[in-house]
C-alpha cells in the first residue's frame, strides 16, 4: 500500500517517489523515555468494514479529518470520494464522489485538510471546498500543481508546488477565496547522487501551520524543521536525535524506489509540538517539544503496524489499518 501510494503519486503527480503515507501505530499505552512528561496513547475505536454496507468500506486513504463535533471526514483515493460520518462513526453522507460537474472529485484525490468549519480538497490541480454541512461552496485551479495543503487562521490557502523545477517557488498563497497573493520558498536538494537519479528538487516531508499561523516545514532528508512567519523563515529547529534515522531509498519488487526514514510530520496538541520519526531500522517515534520554547521534552517509541494519517486539534491520532480494512483513531494525551 505505501509503496502503490508512492507510485500512484509519482505517477499522477510527476512529483519524487517517496512514502506519502508511512507505518505507523500504537500500543495501548506508552510512555516509556519521557523524562519530563508522561505520555499515553490509548486506542479508541475503529471505523470500516470488509463487506456489506458500501458506506463503511475504504479503498485507499489520502486524508481523515475530524471536526470540533467529533464528525469525521474520509477522503477515499481508490474510489474518488469524500465521506461523512458523525460522533458516534455513523454514516451521515458522501460529500463528493467521482465526477466532472460541480463538487464532484474528477482528478486523483490527493490530499485534504479542515479549518474554520471547511474542508479543503486538493485533486491534481484542482481546489475544492466544502462547509462541514457537505455543502459544496467553491473552487479554484492553481497555476501549479499542489502536493501539501494548510490554511492559516485568516483563511489564506498556502500550496506546496509539486513543479518546483520549472515554476522555481515552493510555496504558493492564494486568498479565501482562491486569488493569488503571493509565492516563496525553495525546493530542498537532493543530497547525493541516489536521490539525484530521481529528482534534483524535492518537496518537504511534511508541512503543518500552527494556530498563530506559524508554518511548520519538515526537512525530507534532516532533522530539520523550518517556522515561517508569513513569508519570513523565522527559525530553524534542529536535533541530533537517536531515534532519527537518515533517509535511504529502498527498492520494491517491481523495482520501484521510495525514501524510507527522516521527518515524516509536525503537529501540535495544547502546550506542546509533536514530531514524528519513521525509520526502516529504527522504528517511529513521536518527539515532543514544548511550544513555546521548542525545548526538548521526551520521546516515545510506537510500533509499526498501520498508516499514520492525521493528529487532529482534540489529540485524536488516525492510522489506516489496510490489512483490516480499518481507520483507528487513538487517543494523545500528555501530562507534565
Amino acid at each position: 500500500m505505501l509503496r502503490r501510494t508512492a507510485r500512484l503519486a509519482t505517477g499522477l503527480l510527476k512529483i519524487e517517489a517517496c512514502v506519502l503515507l508511512v507505518f505507523l501505530s500504537f500500543s495501548c499505552s506508552s510512555n516509556k523515555n519521557l523524562s519530563h512528561l508522561s505520555l499515553s496513547i490509548t486506542p479508541d475505536w475503529t471505523l470500516g468494514e470488509n463487506e456489506g454496507d458500501l458506506n463503511y468500506i475504504f479503498g485507499g486513504i489520502s486524508g481523515i479529518e475530524e471536526d470540533s463535533e467529533g464528525n469525521i471526514y474520509v477522503l477515499d483515493f481508490k474510489f474518488w470520494n469524500l465521506r461523512k460520518f458523525d460522533q458516534n462513526r455513523k454514516f451521515v453522507k458522501t460529500i463528493a464522489s467521482r465526477g466532472v460537474g460541480p463538487g464532484e472529485i474528477s482528478q486523483f484525490p490527493v490530499a485534504m485538510t479542515l479549518k474554520n468549519e471547511k474542508i479543503y480538497v486538493i485533486l491534481i490541480n484542482p481546489v475544492l471546498i466544502y462547509d462541514t454541512g457537505g455543502n459544496f461552496l467553491k473552487s479554484f485551479k492553481p497555476t501549479i500543481l499542489p502536493r501539501y495543503i494548510a490554511i492559516d487562521p485568516a483563511g489564506n490557502i498556502v500550496l506546496a508546488n509539486v513543479n518546483v523545477r520549472a515554476i522555481h517557488q515552493l510555496f504558493y498563497i492564494f486568498d479565501p477565496e482562491g486569488q493569488f497573493k503571493t509565492s516563496f520558498g525553495a525546493a530542498f536538494r537532493a543530497p547525493n547522487q541516489d536521490f539525484k537519479k530521481i529528482t534534483e528538487t524535492w518537496l518537504p516531508s511534511s508541512i503543518f501551520i500552527s494556530g498563530e499561523g506559524k508554518l511548520y516545514v519538515t526537512d525530507p532528508f534532516e532533522y530539520a524543521i523550518y517556522v515561517y512567519s508569513g513569508t519570513v523563515l523565522e527559525r530553524k529547529i534542529t536535533r541530533k536525535s537517536a531515534n532519527f534515522e537518515t533517509p535511504h531509498l529502498v527498492q520494491d519488487e517491481k523495482g520501484n524506489h521510495y525514501k524510507n526514514g527522516g521527518l515524516r510530520a509536525v503537529a501540535e496538541y495544547g502546550d506542546y509540538l509533536l514530531v514524528f520519526l519513521e525509520g526502516e531500522e529504527k522504528g517511529r517515534f513521536i518527539e515532543v517539544f514544548d511550544k513555546k520554547s521548542l525545548k526538548y521534552l521526551g520521546s516515545t517509541e510506537m510500533d509499526r503496524r498501520g498508516y499514520f494519517m492525521n493528529v487532529s486539534a482534540g489529540g485524536s491520532i488516525f492510522v489506516w489499518d489496510e490489512d483490516q480494512a480499518k481507520i483507528v483513531r487513538y487517543k494523545l494525551s500528555i501530562n507534565p
